[in-house]
């Protein structure tokens, strides 16, 4: 991948000269729904360019490999040899047609055929970096303001003691006879504190967001490890899948004390394993070896295109998507085909309907504001109920 846009003009003059049997596709996301969610499009850009491809070298024999280019304002550049040109055509169409039902708004593309149309491709291009400026990533700082940002921000993140950052949200069972039991315990780094604290937003900024959560990643894991609370029930934390297969994390394991040892779940989103399947089963046949266990989060209401789901220990779906809309969970349930429901997380349950909703679909297991509250209802009246025997005990 290039580092910078002179990368990319440099590549264009040569076509000018070479005429390869290779495609440019422009490729316009900004109008697509979510697109400033940093994990939504790293994912759905690698989903785009092929897995693995734009990040691997081509091995001995195996031909070229797509080029990507990643510009700001949600614009990225492929160079696809002809080869491969017929698959992420059709890719593009698979992704245009789910966009199209989801209604989740739409990709403009422009293709250039560069044996023939390197003028045009190379006219393309010189607007594409004069918009872009300098402000190329992931690989390289869009510019040294960001740098120093980041610099700042990393130095901030290993100093300031993350316990402060953490949130604890419950996962509970719901007994046949109502009684809500905590089973499981959430660790999450509250984002938008670190924005009040940096005064910046890491959501809509796409580079720093991937370098700073790799850093809260690292630190979460060695929270865990220094942490000396207490804790009977199982942590869940939120993590990449790069993360569970680094060196740094099998390291961090093999010291965790023994009252940590099983008692860890990692929750991985659905979306690296649609567009990094590969890493995601290896963080998979990882995270068995550590006896760690593995929960699939955003798992979606409607099923992709493939209906495959990996052979996790949890399925976490939300109940609304942050945005008002809620599922219908019994239709949400019937494309999880042989996964058993006592596996499977209702989350984001800000009401009480919803824990009646997953009910019904043969859900048993919850997570949200409306079930923490539901919880405390619960052992208040045991406590008011244990008082008043205790009071008319002889």
């Amino acid at each position: 991948m290039a580092n910078d846009e002179s990368r990319l003009i440099t590549l264009a003059a040569r076509y000018l000269r070479d005429r390869p049997p290779e495609y440019g596709l422009l490729l316009d996301l900004s109008r697509v729904l979510h697109i400033e969610e940093p994990v939504f499009k790293r994912s759905l850009v690698r989903w785009l360019a092929g897995e693995g491809e734009p990040l691997e070298k081509p091995q001995p024999g195996s031909g070229p490999s797509i080029q990507l280019f990643q510009l700001p304002h949600d614009r990225i550049v492929l160079i696809i040899p002809e080869a491969q040109l017929a698959d992420r055509r059709t890719r593009l169409g698979r992704v245009a047609q789910v966009l199209g039902e989801k209604h989740a708004g739409n990709i403009g593309a422009r293709w250039f055929n560069l044996s023939r149309e390197a003028e045009a491709f190379q006219v393309a291009v010189q607007t594409l970096a004069a918009e872009a400026g300098r402000n190329l990533f992931p690989h390289a700082p869009p510019d040294g303001e960001q740098l120093d940002q980041f610099m700042m921000l990393e130095r901030a993140l290993h100093a300031v003691d993350i316990s402060s950052l953490l949130r604890e949200q419950f996962v509970y069972r719901m007994e046949p006879n109502g009684r809500l039991v905590p089973v499981m315990a959430e660790r999450t780094v509250a984002l938008e504190v670190l924005d009040r604290l940096f005064s910046t937003s890491l959501r809509q900024n796409p580079w720093l967001f991937d370098k700073v959560t790799d850093v809260l990643d690292s630190r979460m894991l060695y929270h865990l490890l220094r942490d000396q609370q207490a804790h009977s029930l199982p942590i869940a934390v939120k993590l990449h899948a790069a993360t569970v297969t680094s060196e740094e994390f099998r390291g961090i394991v093999a010291r965790f004390p023994a009252r940590l040892h099983g008692q860890l779940v990692v929750e991985l989103p659905f979306l690296e394993w649609e567009a990094a399947r590969r890493a995601f089963n290896e963080a998979l046949q990882t995270a068995k070896r550590e006896d760690i266990a593995i929960a699939l989060d955003h798992v979606p209401a409607t099923p992709p295109e493939d209906r495959a789901l990996p052979p996790v220990d949890w399925y976490r779906i939300p109940w609304h998507d942050g945005q008002g809309h809620f599922i219908n969970v019994v239709d949400a349930m019937g494309w999880l085909t042989g996964i058993d429901p006592s596996r499977c997380i209702l989350t984001r349950c800000t009401r009480t309907d919803a824990v009646s909703a997953g009910r019904q679909a043969g859900i048993s297991h919850f997570q949200g504001v409306a079930v923490q509250r539901m919880a405390r209802q619960q052992e208040d009246a045991r406590r008011r109920a244990r008082h008043r025997r205790e009071a008319t005990a002889p």
